[in-house]
């Protein structure tokens, strides 16, 4: 059963790493320099599957004594290295809900995250040296306990991210922000399973679905990409810089001057609310404007509008 274990993890060792190459080829048409932040997710994820596989290989090759001697060494090199990569991993995720809530980090919130990392491996090295102030139930040990607080505010912000993303003008923006919250979210329930799991002592249910959940992870990004950020920035991924090009449209389409503030701010993914606030009028009036921008070039929706952008800046170069 180990050496099967073993060989089940090769496997969904060798689909991360296919998924990276294959994200960060795919992604490269798309310019839009967050996406990295997925592929550093895609990354350290991997580094740390890999972390885990060389204790089980270690577990399932060595006796029972010759792990028992080198078990204070390898832990000596685990601890810090899984948390600084579970600390990179959840600055990567925070960084993309931010992105698909379209906003940034607060500048506070990098130095709090490093300081609830600190602060918790400070107390349990000073409970591994007075016994007293460890904590008594099991399921309050040191990992559960620095990434189940970051789960929960990653629930809240996904949660947010569900609804804010109802005032999106396009509709595929829309699925990307749904689907990109979801598919967070199912990763997060399913660590969830396999923490109830532990609780109630099935570890060999664990050892069973631990590797569905690990090639979810895997192919979460990869999902995302290609049936739900392609569809809505395969278009606008032809249109940056689209510059004297879209100012020639008062002249060759009669769009006026407010219309061509909209037009940038509707390239750029703002929703109507935020046209409202960066232009000082009602959201009304911004919808009256979109109206008439896609009358005045005779489009229907988003897609159509990028794509009449595209075509037009190739057809006048």
């Amino acid at each position: 059963m180990k050496h099967l274990n073993v060989l089940a993890t090769v496997f969904v060792l060798l689909v991360g790493v296919w998924a990276i190459f294959y994200f960060q080829q795919k992604s490269r048409r798309f310019h839009d320099a967050n996406l990295r932040f997925f592929l550093g997710f895609l990354v350290l994820f991997n580094l740390h599957q890999i972390e885990n596989f060389f204790w089980l290989y270690f577990y399932s090759n060595l006796t029972p004594a010759q792990w028992g001697n080198i078990l204070p060494s390898i832990k000596g090199i685990d601890w810090p290295l899984s948390l600084a990569l579970l600390l990179g991993l959840a600055i990567c995720q925070f960084k993309l809900i931010a992105w698909q809530r379209q906003k940034k980090l607060s500048r506070w919130f990098l130095p709090a995250l490093f300081a609830f990392a600190a602060g918790l491996t400070g107390y349990f090295l000073l409970a591994m040296r007075f016994p007293a102030l460890m904590p008594k139930p099991a399921y309050l040990n040191f990992w559960n306990l620095y990434i189940w607080p970051l789960n929960a505010l990653k629930v809240l912000w996904l949660i947010r991210l569900l609804a804010e993303s109802r005032s999106r003008p396009d509709l595929e923006q829309r699925r990307a922000n749904r689907a990109f919250a979801w598919l967070f979210l199912g990763q997060i329930m399913s660590q969830a399973a396999l923490l109830l799991l532990n609780l109630a002592g099935l570890d060999g249910w664990i050892t069973v679905l631990s590797k569905p959940a690990i090639l979810y992870v895997y192919l979460l990004p990869v999902i995302w990409l290609k049936f739900f950020y392609a569809p809505w920035a395969g278009a606008a991924s032809k249109i940056g810089n689209a510059g004297s090009q879209i100012d020639s449209l008062q002249r060759t389409h009669g769009v006026s001057a407010r219309e061509l503030e909209i037009l940038k701010l509707i390239l750029d993914g703002k929703s109507y609310k935020q046209m409202e606030d960066a232009l000082f009028i009602s959201i009304h009036t911004v919808k009256s404007h979109v109206y008439n921008l896609y009358r005045k070039l005779g489009v229907k929706n988003y897609r159509q509008l990028t794509h009449f952008i595209a075509t037009r800046r190739q057809e006048n170069p």
